[in-house]
């Protein structure tokens, strides 16, 4: 009689271990991810967390608010020091709509935010991201929300955007050339080229500033500056 003999084998599994979550507070997280956060009051917040990061301020009238986030002290924003060649990029999440009826310092209430290159006493500066407009006008409610490019004292729309739609921007310098860009999914990009001055070291970071009297927010993610080789 013929016995059999069974070998049962179990496979050897390599299983690897689980990565540990990061454990840092709001305040760590917003230093190492996006930089200083710069309140003009207490009013204004600069939250960050996992998923990302929102601005916001709570309201009040306060035109003040609504400077470019750079050489002042206008609106909420991050700075992130850069210096050389880098590329800088960021996706805005969402956006508070500013309201028709809120009460503002022009004939239209506007909410701006989104990615800015610049700096303390530098001459040359530029800001991509949300122009989100309101008025009233003979009794109907205009609106007008769109992605914005401004260099120095030169700007235009890039395109049409809603508060609530994903949008990246991007900036890249290389020697004296600016390459700026947005894009609807992260992936195929508009771009066009500017040539200004800039000092080597400069001010990179995302912000939030507003001149209607309601309560503003905005939300980014996947923030980041990137060194670039020079090729020169």
């Amino acid at each position: 009689m013929r016995h059999l003999l069974l070998l049962l084998v179990t496979p050897l599994v390599a299983v690897a271990a689980p990565v540990p979550k990061e454990k840092l507070s709001p305040e760590e997280r917003l230093k190492k991810y996006w930089g200083k956060g710069v309140l003009p009051d207490d009013k204004c917040s600069a939250k960050a967390e996992a998923s990302g990061l929102t601005l916001a301020s709570e309201g009040g009238y306060r035109p003040e608010l609504f400077g470019t986030p750079f050489g002042s002290d206008a609106g909420v924003r991050t700075e992130w020091q850069a210096t050389g060649d880098f590329e800088a990029a960021v996706k805005m999440v969402a956006t508070t709509e500013p309201s028709h009826t809120a009460r503002r310092s022009r004939k239209d209430a506007r909410i701006r935010s989104g990615l800015y290159v610049g700096g303390q006493d530098v001459p040359g500066f530029v800001w991509l991201g949300r122009q989100l407009r309101a008025d009233e006008d003979r009794g109907r409610q205009l609106f007008d929300n769109a992605l914005w490019r401004q260099e120095a004292g030169t700007g235009s729309r890039m395109g049409e955007t809603k508060p609530g739609e994903e949008s990246w921007v991007r900036f890249t310098r290389q020697g004296d050339k600016w390459t700026c860009g947005w894009s609807a999914d992260g992936r195929k990009w508009t771009t066009w080229k500017v040539t200004s001055d800039l000092p080597d070291a400069v001010t990179v970071g995302v912000f939030l500033t507003h001149d209607a009297d309601q309560k503003c927010e905005a939300t980014f993610s996947a923030f980041s500056v990137t060194p670039l080789k020079n090729e020169k």
